[in-house]
């Protein structure tokens, strides 16, 4: 029996779970039920349930609520993590352009959404399907005039001639790499290449921007699957590495970790799922790299290349240079409140802002700035004042049994 319009939707977001570009939320009832009665008759007809296909992704320092789809769900490609693998008999699914332009128009006027993300399968024919995607976005933007957020997904191989088409449109673009190195991605997608067509595509994405061939408010993603492989090109080190070249040469503005979970019926299927914990490091690592001006030689990395997962990368970095603490923040540059554990771009500039304004005199002026992550206390003076003073030792116990208050200089805690 053929699918309803509603029904591929449904089937078609569940699929594109595994791009984490945005996350999975639902509507409140109230704006579902104005949705479907006010679609009576339309391309959607709402039989039960609720309305799949509706994320959060944020922009410009806000979040927005997208629906996040696939084109088709058809794939040629037999990644070994994906469930929409060629070899996988399972249903699949596809929109026309049309069909998704329509229901994106309908839910945008509608109040439930204010973009799209659109991914897709690689289908029969990787031009084909990147075709349709961009159709998609050609009917949205002509002939819906539509000006919400929009995010394409390249397909790996697309040709120059359709990315570019793409970046007329798009506000951001994607190709999702999986791993940092030929070597590991050839053993859990053996259909795709960096060298031959991932990494070569998102060099002309940049070089389009650059030569004002696709608008230069266009961002640029990828995404990596984290723990797929034991190959050593997929530790930290490598993704980090990775990390550094798209943010510094390819001026990318988000980089997704993605933690593996193995999908029943899949080669990895019985591969353990990652650790949280690890894409999470990663995430730190990445924004030290993005924002912090970190580079490879600032992480400490175990014997096979990994984080430490007790400790974030940033402290780890402070602790291996105690030569550098504390820093007294009425004196330091930006560039190195930044390196405060605990501190990041929004403190440094508050941080700033109170000498100009000579609100920062004492470590107790330095809490009531704004939020402060207690840490970054053990690294600091204000004034020559430490933040927090360690706990002195009273002879005759053993234990540490004072912590002296803010206020106190250290040459009146000496013994």
């Amino acid at each position: 029996m053929a699918l309803s319009k509603l029904e591929k939707i449904e089937h078609l977001s569940l699929g594109a779970v595994f791009d984490l570009t945005c996350s999975q939320e639902q509507p409140n009832p109230t704006e579902l039920d104005s949705f479907i009665k006010g679609t009576q008759g339309s391309c959607i007809q709402r039989e039960s349930g609720k309305l799949p296909g509706i994320s959060n992704v944020s922009n410009c320092g806000r979040t927005m609520p997208v629906l996040k789809v696939l084109q088709t769900s058809h794939c040629k490609f037999n990644c070994k993590y994906c469930s929409f693998r060629q070899q996988n008999d399972r249903p699949r699914a596809n929109l026309t352009p049309f069909e998704i332009a329509q229901v994106t128009a309908e839910m945008t006027q509608s109040g439930l959404i204010e973009g799209i993300f659109l991914s897709s399968g690689v289908g029969d024919n990787i031009r084909s399907t990147m075709t349709d995607i961009v159709d998609t976005a050609h009917i949205l933007r002509e002939k819906y005039l539509y000006t919400g957020y929009m995010h394409l997904k390249i397909l790996p191989g697309a040709s120059i001639d359709l990315i570019e088409a793409a970046g007329q449109y798009a506000d951001r673009l994607s190709i999702n790499m999986e791993a940092p190195t030929e070597s590991t991605l050839r053993e859990i997608a053996p259909n795709k290449g960096i060298k031959a067509n991932i990494l070569k595509q998102m060099q002309a994405i940049e070089t389009l921007r650059r030569q004002g061939k696709i608008n230069r408010r266009v961002g640029q993603t990828t995404q990596f699957v984290v723990g797929s492989s034991d190959d050593p090109g997929a530790n930290d080190r490598a993704l980090i590495t990775a990390a550094g070249y798209f943010y510094r040469e390819l001026n990318f503005r988000r980089i997704y970790y993605s933690a593996f979970n193995p999908v029943p019926g899949t080669p990895l299927a019985d591969r353990s799922p990652e650790n949280p914990r690890r894409s999470h490091r990663l995430y730190q690592a990445d924004r030290l790299v993005a924002q912090y001006g970190f580079e490879l030689k600032d992480f400490i990395f175990n014997d096979v290349g990994k984080l430490d997962l007790e400790i974030d990368p940033k402290e780890a970095w402070a602790k291996q240079h105690p030569e550098l603490f504390p820093i007294d923040i009425t004196k330091a540059d930006p560039s190195q409140l930044i390196r405060i554990p605990g501190i990041g771009p929004i403190t440094a500039r508050k941080i700033c802002q109170a000498r100009v304004d000579g609100l920062l005199k004492s470590p107790d002026d330095f809490v009531k700035i704004g939020r402060i992550i207690d840490k970054s206390l053990d690294y600091i003076l204000v004034n020559g004042r430490a933040g927090r003073l360690k706990p002195v030792k009273v002879p005759g116990n053993k234990t540490e049994q004072i912590e002296l208050p803010f206020g106190y200089e250290k040459d009146k805690v000496t013994a």
